[in-house]
């Protein structure tokens, strides 16, 4: 019988040490440390290529950098529980270098990736590929300009064309209005006409860019048919019909 006090004894020392030996583990030994300084959120190439993607997209779409992948995508609502894990992990740690916005409502319109030599490593090509199938899963374009020294605006211009809609016209934004006004910031004098209605006309006399047709809604121009410069907000020409 007198073994058990000395086994409750032994159970009550070693439950002492255990607790003892945890909060050992748990202070800390000092300050703590944090090795962290600064670095440039864009390499050189990036931000060169970001000042002429600027240039390109002025006053049409907002620019933004630097965005995690994670940020523009979610798995699909009904997707099984075993499978949303693994999806989340494919691109949780993945960014891509440019994100085009509208600017009325910062939108998602299209991706823009900047590719050097660094991209033509098979691992780089695997990563790559999972980008743009993942981004064309979810509907949102993606186009890659290679590095170089020198780029044109107006080839940059023109490649985003394919990827964006048209930018409405002298002043007007993209903001959808459910009540029948006009969008805010329009100019009365010129409303854009439907994307589907916008062809080319010629060119611009000012900047030789195409000219399309767009249908006055209020002002002066209301229901007359006018050419304006596709290239706004660049160029501002409009061309009576």
């Amino acid at each position: 019988m007198d073994f058990l006090p000395l086994l409750f004894v032994i159970v009550v020392g070693a439950v002492l040490v255990l607790v003892f030996m945890t909060g050992r583990r748990r202070a800390p030994a000092g300050p703590i440390v944090v090795p962290y300084e600064r670095r440039p959120l864009f390499t050189a190439a990036e931000r060169s290529f970001m000042g002429v993607l600027d240039q390109a997209t002025a006053g049409h779409l907002r620019v933004l950098g630097k965005i995690r992948l994670f940020d523009l995508l979610k798995v699909r609502t009904g997707t099984p529980a075993s499978e949303q894990r693994s999806a989340m992990n494919r691109v949780i740690q993945k960014h891509v270098d440019f994100v085009l916005c509208s600017p009325a409502d910062l939108r998602v319109v299209a991706v823009v990736e900047l590719d050097d030599a660094s991209h033509d490593t098979p691992k780089a090509r695997a990563r790559d590929e999972l980008v743009d199938r993942a981004l064309a899963a979810a509907g949102i374009p993606i186009h890659r300009f290679s590095a170089r020294q020198a780029y044109s605006v107006q080839e940059i211009r023109q490649v985003l064309a394919s990827l964006t809609p048209a930018p409405p016209p002298d002043g007007a934004t993209s903001r959808p209005r459910g009540d029948g006004a006009a969008p805010l910031g329009v100019d009365p004098a010129a409303v854009a006409a439907p994307a589907a209605d916008l062809a080319p006309l010629g060119s611009c006399p000012k900047c030789g860019r195409p000219l399309v047709e767009r249908i006055g809604k209020r002002g002066p121009r209301q229901g007359t048919t006018f050419l304006g410069c596709s290239g706004y907000p660049d160029c501002r020409t409009i061309i009576d019909a």
